[in-house]
């Protein structure tokens, strides 16, 4: 029974600092200066340039720049697929916590 409890806590613990994270993703979304450099600056102003310098001929003709901007175009699209994961993340968490703590509840009463 203590090994299963030990292990109702750790999952306790993993949904705690789950939805921790997701709840300060959504704070720094608010924020401002968030919104103005990552937001609006990085995820949508930078991106769109990276992807208008595609058209240019001298870009065209460079695998070096092509590559570079491929490069450039996967990690915006990452911290994208990031910022999404750890909201959904912390949404599945909030109900597995409360699963988690009337399981260790049961658990505890048979004690």
């Amino acid at each position: 029974m203590q090994h299963e409890v030990r292990n109702i806590d750790i999952e306790i613990e993993q949904a705690k600092k789950s939805i921790a994270l997701r709840d300060a993703l959504v704070r720094l979304e608010k924020n401002r200066d968030f919104r103005k450099v990552v937001t609006e600056g990085f995820l949508k102003e930078f991106a769109l340039n990276t992807i208008a310098v595609r058209g240019r001929p001298e870009f065209r003709n460079s695998e070096a720049l092509m590559e570079s901007n491929t490069r450039k175009l996967d990690a915006m699209g990452e911290l994208h697929e990031y910022f999404r994961n750890v909201k959904s993340n912390g949404l599945m968490m909030e109900s597995a916590l409360s699963e988690a703590q009337e399981l260790r509840d049961e658990v505890a009463m048979e004690e």
